[in-house]
């Protein structure tokens, strides 16, 4: 019929199909044209079968070969097409493969900042499903004092400056502040214009929280050697606390000298009416409060849902949710011969446990 890539033939068929639509009359087809499509020498792609009555003149004929030529073109530029997108998304699929298995966070947003892949480090270190983070901006998980010089960087990116890396604060879905460092890539079109960027994201919370917790620890030592007044010390204490841990407030309250009873109470954070409200509390084993009992007893005592624990007299902790604590954390604050002298208060305003780094807090406020 038509072998290797041969031009076309008029054939007889041994049997003619019925019916065989023409205009609008069925009618039987006795001879056809046979076109192979292809580019020889390579075999062909397919057959252009053609329906013929009488012997093609030699311009229908070219015509037809011309149609052949532009059916071959479109199905190699369809085999082309399907080939690519095969090997495109197996690409992707390695790409997503690789960054699945990071041990760092790694996200990549569009123009806009709409986070459009993530990975499950990602995910593990906000706190957040896939799903969740694929409906946010970048900027949805930025600590608020990091979004002005974040969207800085960002806008010099976009604007063909060279890729960077920043040290920044995200905000996880509990609350807590990530410290992480951003290597941040741009992504660019064939003409060079922004499409997104990636970023690879190390957790450097710990690195920087221990810095942090080292310079304030200096300044507060620095305060004692030059004979700060303990007021102003106890209460720096508490204002260092509360920026090492924004979520956290402090409160030291000072007992007397035979361990009876709260003199003072100190706090940055809090108003002056909470400290008030706990001067003259007893300390004693009527458990009254977390930190009479602290005191007491020379050991921490947690109070994860201060409304809801009937432990506690009625009038501590109608005192503590009026001044928006729910849940608290109370570390005694022992002398040089082991006596405890006062409690350090962790509030949270909401119910919950301390964290690791909370109680690491507590620790450092009570020792400084």
């Amino acid at each position: 019929m038509c072998e290797g890539g041969a031009g076309p033939q008029v054939l007889p068929l041994v049997g003619p199909f019925r019916p065989v639509r023409v205009a609008s009359r069925p009618q039987p087809i006795d001879r056809a044209l046979f076109v192979p499509l292809g580019q020889p020498p390579r075999p062909p792609l397919g057959l252009m079968v053609v329906g013929v009555e009488e012997p093609l003149a030699d311009h229908e004929g070219a015509f037809l070969e011309f149609v052949a030529t532009q059916l071959t073109n479109s199905l190699l530029q369809g085999r082309t097409f399907e080939a690519e997108r095969q090997r495109l998304q197996a690409s992707e699929r390695r790409f997503r493969t690789v960054v699945g298995q990071a041990a760092t966070g790694v996200v990549q947003t569009d123009a806009a900042g709409r986070m459009t892949l993530v990975n499950q480090r990602w995910c593990e270190m906000l706190g957040y499903s896939e799903g969740e983070l694929l409906a946010m901006n970048i900027a949805d998980v930025t600590d608020p004092e990091n979004l002005a010089p974040t969207l800085a960087a960002v806008r010099r990116l976009a604007e063909g400056g060279p890729d960077f890396v920043i040290e920044k604060r995200y905000r996880r879905k509990d609350g807590s502040r990530l410290w992480a460092s951003s290597s941040v890539s741009a992504l660019r079109g064939p003409e060079g214009e922004y499409l997104g960027l990636v970023a690879v994201v190390v957790d450097i919370t710990e690195q920087k929280r221990t810095e942090l917790l080292l310079n304030e620890h200096a300044q507060l030592l620095e305060r004692i050697a030059v004979g700060s007044p303990l007021d102003a010390c106890l209460t720096a204490v508490t204002g260092a606390i509360s920026r090492l841990e924004p979520r956290t407030r402090a409160c030291v309250l000072l007992a007397d000298a035979a361990r009876r009873a709260f003199t003072d109470a100190f706090a940055a954070e809090i108003p002056s009416s909470f400290g008030s409200g706990l001067k003259g509390a007893p300390i004693d084993d009527l458990a009254i409060g977390t930190c009479g009992e602290a005191v007491f007893r020379g050991q921490p005592v947690t109070c994860p849902d201060i409304a809801a624990d009937e432990r506690w007299s009625r009038t501590w902790r109608d005192l503590c949710v009026a001044h928006g604590i729910v849940a608290c954390h109370s570390e005694p604050v022992l002398g040089t011969a082991g006596r405890p002298l006062a409690s350090l208060m962790l509030c949270f305003d909401r119910p919950r446990a301390p964290t690791p780094w909370e109680r690491r807090l507590a620790g450092f406020g009570a020792h400084v």
